[in-house]
């Protein structure tokens, strides 16, 4: 899900490493999804502190939402 949060080509250090991560050890597994089309991102804002990507994948009709930011930005999400 870290991976889904970020950039697809980031230039945060953070992101950088959950991308050579993912490419080292889930390259060619089901568990790295470069073949999702990005359908929508939400942006950081003064009103909530986290980022989320939405995902389509192309083997169903399921939407994946990916969201990172602030533990209590994320918490909020949640309840």
């Amino acid at each position: 899900m870290g991976i889904l949060a970020s950039k697809r080509d980031p230039f945060d250090p953070m992101e950088k490493a959950l991308k050579k991560l993912g490419d080292k050890t889930l390259s060619g597994t089901k568990h790295l999804h470069d073949k999702w089309v990005l359908q929508e991102e939400y942006p950081l804002s003064n009103e909530l502190l986290a980022l989320s990507h939405v995902w389509k994948s192309d083997e169903s009709d399921d939407y994946i939402v990916s969201t990172k930011g602030a533990a209590e930005a994320i918490a909020n999400l949640c309840i």
